[in-house]
């Protein structure tokens, strides 16, 4: 939760520093540690429990748009990245829903190893 929260922190400081990000492993979902999970050994073990499947769909949106954030600040449009990442924005609503979701499956997954 806390490594894709710290991503809007990773993308306006790119914003303000005008760095260049990889996009292109940005958009990837499957390079962050949630990521090799999903795709791995929780992956094997979880994705037929529920939620399992949300998860896996809203990770890949939230890598999706992260990384067309970081394409627009690629291209230098940083006041429109800035906007990407704002609280009304698809970028934060994704977020948001990422973490509600690994909060679901988190609590799922532990009432199913009681």
């Amino acid at each position: 939760i806390a490594a894709h929260r710290k991503w809007k922190i990773t993308l306006r400081k790119a914003i303000t520093e005008k760095q260049t990000l990889d996009a292109e492993v940005i958009c990837r979902d499957d390079r962050c540690a949630l990521g090799l999970w999903i795709h791995g050994a929780g992956g094997r073990q979880w994705r037929n429990k529920p939620g399992f499947s949300e998860l896996v769909s809203k990770h890949a949106q939230f890598h999706q748009s992260a990384g067309t954030v970081a394409k627009t600040i690629n291209a230098g449009d940083y006041q429109r990245a800035l906007g990407m990442i704002d609280v009304d924005s698809q970028f934060s609503a994704i977020s948001g829903e990422v973490v509600n979701v690994i909060l679901h499956v988190k609590s799922a997954t532990a009432n199913a190893l009681n």
